[in-house]
């Protein structure tokens, strides 16, 4: 469930737009900006992803505390 969060096609959608921005405007302030925020983004992702594998053990861990139940 968690995995939709970061792994779906906006991910890709989003480094192919950026990508290709830069390689067209790198030099300028614009593509500074979008140097800068991919950074951001890449940061954010890699805590998405340590989120989504709490919340996927959580989800494991109800399931077996349901099974005792």
């Amino acid at each position: 469930m968690a995995d939709l969060c970061y792994y779906g096609d906006f991910t890709t959608r989003y480094h192919d737009a950026m990508s290709n921005y830069r390689n067209g405007a790198n030099q300028t302030w614009l593509g500074k900006a979008a140097d800068y925020y991919e950074a951001k983004y890449d940061e954010l992702l890699g805590y998405l992803q340590i989120l989504g594998s709490y919340i996927n053990e959580l989800e494991g861990s109800r399931g077996r505390l349901e099974a005792l139940l």
